[in-house]
Order: structure tokens, then sequence, then C-alpha cells
């Protein structure tokens, strides 16, 4: 049976968790199961209670638990959370992401699970319950440590791509995913009143917007054999089309004078019109040229397209030509 779970941290099953050697033994019934703050400084920590037929399953719900803390906070600060659906069967399972925004937190060993303990355990009605407790301090460094080590990533790719306009081109085309996680993490550490500022972030998204503003790509396609016009041109549409929805930070086709051109030369390979197998299968080559129209790059490949008529198979090629040239970037 399919499960699906929304986590802001995630811990792979079979795991240790740290201090999970041993529990606690109690009289009664804990406060803490109520209560899950019961006897801690909510300065310094933050616990979360979880349950699960076995103790193993409750430990690693607990631990969970604490995701759903993070998400909870960030949403009540307005800020931007990133999400998962994990969908269990048996297992085996996959996380995926809902809002493709960036990447998350992934615990993979047990020497990062240092800031979060679950030693405390209470099995009632064949029901195990467990409590994890987050050292926020030491959740905070670790964080930390992370968003400098990126951010410095971040900073020295931007400056080496400066030296080219091709490879400030790129380094434009895929920062957003970048700048997105940094800032996430900084968001996390925002739950634990704690911030780095990532002022360095902000310096360069301004250089960025700045060099984004300025701009222009002047898109060029040509079929080298013109003899189908009404189907190459549903190519031609689709393929600027494309390009504009996957990489909306770049100006395409706008008046002006551009500071790069995109030309792409295409032609046909293969048809095939006997349904239900309907394809068309193209050829291109794309160059992006400078404003001065010098060769910067040049990617060769091949699209196919399939469809119920012969102009959707051709635009389906030209939108899978544009997501072929925007990957290269991205």
């Amino acid at each position: 049976m399919k499960t699906s779970i929304y986590l802001t941290l995630v811990v792979f099953s079979g795991l240790a968790l740290a201090g999970c050697g041993s529990s606690k033994e109690v009289a009664g019934p804990p406060e803490w199961l109520n209560k899950p703050m019961a006897g801690l400084d909510e300065g310094a920590y933050a616990a979360t209670v979880g349950t699960g037929a076995t103790v193993e399953k409750a430990k690693e719900r607990a631990v969970r638990e604490l995701g759903y803390y993070f998400q909870t906070n960030i949403k009540t600060r307005s800020t931007q959370s990133t999400m998962y659906k994990e969908t269990s069967d048996g297992d085996k399972s996959t996380s995926e992401r809902t809002d493709r925004v960036a990447e998350d937190i992934f615990i993979t060993s047990a020497n990062q699970l240092s800031y979060v303990t679950v030693e405390e355990t209470y099995l009632k009605d064949g029901t195990w319950y467990a409590r994890a407790i987050l050292d926020k301090p030491a959740f905070g460094m670790y964080l930390t440590q992370i968003i400098t080590r990126e951010m410095e990533s971040f900073k020295s790719q931007f400056d080496e791509a400066q030296d080219k306009p091709i490879s400030l081109l790129k380094f434009s085309a895929g920062a957003d995913r970048k700048t997105a996680r940094i800032k996430q993490l900084d968001n996390y550490l925002s739950v634990l009143n704690q911030s780095t500022g990532i002022s360095e972030l902000t310096e360069v998204e301004k250089e960025l917007n700045t060099f984004r503003q300025n701009v222009a790509f002047m898109v060029e396609i040509q079929f080298k054999d013109s003899t189908k016009a009404k189907k190459q041109n549903m190519a031609t549409s689709a393929l600027r089309d494309e390009l504009k929805r996957s990489a909306p930070e770049l100006r395409f086709g706008e008046n002006g004078t551009p500071q790069f051109y995109l030309s792409c030369q295409v032609k046909t390979l293969a048809e095939n019109w006997i349904r239900p197998d309907n394809f068309a299968q193209l050829s291109f080559d794309y160059y992006i040229l400078d404003g001065e129209k010098k060769p910067l790059e040049k990617l060769s490949g091949t699209a196919k397209g399939a469809g119920t008529t012969e102009e959707e198979a051709f635009r389906q090629a030209g939108i899978n030509i544009a997501r072929q040239i925007v990957s290269k970037w991205k």
C-alpha cells in the first residue's frame, strides 16, 4: 500500500540514529508524550514525538517530525519552503521535489545526526512512542558550514564566469536554482533564530540582474530543406516558444541590439505518417554568436517528435530541440 509523506528532513530507513542504543525506563506515561518540549529549554532545543508499530519506526517518525517543525515555522515566517513527497511501496522509497525550487537537506549518515538524539521511548497499548530532540546551536553550526561552503563555491563560479560571455550566460541560466538552495538553508537558520545574512549573495544577484536586463537574444532558425513550410513553421515557432519558457530569465527576440545570436540550422532526417507511429526526426546545428556574430559555441544533435498529425510531430520535435539547447546551459 502506498503512502505519501511530506517532509523536509529525509531520513533513510536503516540509519543508526545518534543516541538510539538505549531507552530510558519510566514508571508511567512520560510528560513528553503530550508535551514534546517537556523539561527542555525552548531556546536551545526543539523536540517532536513519533509513533510506530516498532520502536525503530517510532524513532524514524520522530526525526521526520522535526522536518514538519521546520516546514511549519518557515511557512509561518512567510518564507520559501521546499517540500518532498515520499512515496513508499514495500522496501522501495523515492522522493521527488513537488515545487522544483531547490534541493533539500538529506541526512545520510549517523555522523550528521550528531545534533539529533532519540533516547526516550515508551510503549502504550501496542504502539511505540519516541521523542527526537534537536540541538539548535549544533544544527545551526552545521547549516552555517554548508551555507558558507556553497556561497564560496557560488561566488567563485560567478567570478570565473565573468571572464567569458558564454560562461556568464550559462552561469546566469542556472543561477536561480543555486540561489534558491542557499536562501532555503538560510530559512532553516532563521527558524533557529540564526542567520548568515548572506549579503554576498544579494550582491551577486544584483550583478546578475544587471547582466540579464542587458542581455537580448536574437533567435534565427532556418530549415535547410524548406519544402514543407507549414510543418516547418510549427517546429520553428515551438522551438522559439520553448526557449522563452525554459529560460525566462533571458530575453529572446526582443527589439534592440542583441548581445547574442542563437542561430539554428535544422534539417528533416526522417518522417513516418503511417498510423499509429507518426513521427518526424530532425537534425540541427545551433550556434551561439556574440553581438558581432562571432561564434562562441556550437551544438549538433537530433530530435524526434510524435503526434496525431504531421504538424504536431514537427511541433514536438521543435520543442525537443529547444530543450536540448537549454540543457547545455542549465
